[in-house]
C-alpha cells in the first residue's frame, strides 16, 4: 500500500517510511510505503532501523546494519546503550539516532531487540514470507520463526507454499517451533 505517494514519483533521496517483511539481509518485501514530506537534514532528521550488527571491531565506534555505518558513543554519554553483554556482531538491535550521509546514522540509543517469540506460545498468528522451503513435510521459516505445516489446512485449498509466498500463520508455538494449525496466503 501507498500512502500519500505514487511508485513512480519516488526519487532518490526522498525520505520514505516502509514497513514490511525482511526476505533477505538486505531487501524488505514492502507492505507500506510512504513518502514524507520532509527534507534530509544531515545532522538532524531522524530516523529508526532495525537489523543485525556486521562489522563491529571490539572497542570500535561503529558497526554495519544491512550495509548502512552506525556510529555511536561507547561511553554511553551521547549514545544510549541497552545491550546487555555489549555491542558484538550477530546481535539484532534497533537503532535512534540522526542522518549523518547516504550511508550512515549517528546512533542516540541503541537496544538489543527481540525478533523471536517466546519458546512456548498457546495462540499466535504471524505474517511474513516463507523461506528455507523444501517440502510440506519439513520445517520452514516465516521471518526468523521456524514453522512446521505437515498437519495445517491451506487456504486457498489448492495453495502450494513456496520461498517468497507471503503468508499468515496460525497455530502454537512449543519448544520455540511454530506448530500450524492454519497457513493463509496474503
Amino acid at each position: 500500500m501507498f500512502e500519500n505517494t505514487n511508485f513512480n514519483d519516488i526519487a532518490i533521496g526522498d525520505v520514505i517510511e516502509v514497513s514490511g517483511f525482511r526476505v533477505s539481509t538486505t531487501q524488505i518485501n514492502a507492505t507500506y510505503v510512504k513518502e514524507t514530506v520532509e527534507d534530509v537534514v544531515y545532522g538532524s532528521t531522524e530516523v529508526e532501523l532495525r537489523g543485525t550488527i556486521d562489522q563491529y571491531v571490539m572497542g570500535g565506534t561503529t558497526f554495519e546494519i544491512d550495509g548502512t555505518l552506525i556510529n555511536f558513543d561507547p561511553t554511553g554519554m551521547t549514545t544510549e546503550i541497552e545491550v546487555p553483554g555489549g555491542i558484538d556482531n550477530g546481535l539484532y538491535v534497533e537503532v535512534e539516532g540522526v542522518i549523518q550521509t547516504p550511508a550512515s546514522v549517528f546512533a542516540e540509543e541503541i537496544e538489543q531487540d527481540d525478533e523471536d517469540f517466546d519458546d512456548d506460545i498457546d495462540k499466535i498468528s504471524l505474517e511474513g514470507v516463507v523461506s528455507g522451503f523444501n517440502d510440506i513435510d519439513s520445517d520452514f521459516y516465516v521471518g526468523s520463526q521456524r514453522v512446521n505445516a505437515s498437519n495445517a489446512e491451506l487456504n486457498p485449498g489448492g495453495l502450494i507454499l513456496a520461498n517468497g509466498l507471503n503468508v499468515e500463520v496460525e497455530g502454537q508455538v512449543t519448544g520455540g517451533l511454530l506448530i500450524a494449525d492454519e497457513v493463509e496466503e496474503e
